[in-house]
């Protein structure tokens, strides 16, 4: 379509399409009543700021590492022979 004739279009008037209601639903739903209280962000970073008698703990056994057994053993990948074998059938 050209400029031309798109102008045209446009100086015709409306197209015919109907108007359309919308809901907009997208404002967050606050029950009435609710109310927010303060925060006591200033005293809790006070808090966190202030001294603190900490007591010493003592170690105990970490049991996070994991246990492999003694008879497991990991086998060479047989991956480098293969793209190996592949290269060489591809010359």
């Amino acid at each position: 379509m050209s400029n031309a004739a798109l102008f045209n279009e446009i100086q015709k008037g409306p197209s015919g399409l109907a108007h359309v209601e919308t809901k907009d639903a997208s404002a967050p739903k606050i029950d009435a009543g609710v109310t927010i209280k303060p925060n006591q962000h200033g005293a809790l970073l006070n808090e966190i700021q202030g001294s603190h008698n900490l007591t010493h703990v003592e170690p105990t056994k970490d049991a996070s590492a994991p246990v492999i057994d003694k008879e497991v053993h990991i086998k060479p990948s047989a991956r480098p022979a293969l793209l190996s074998e592949i290269k060489k059938n591809q010359d």
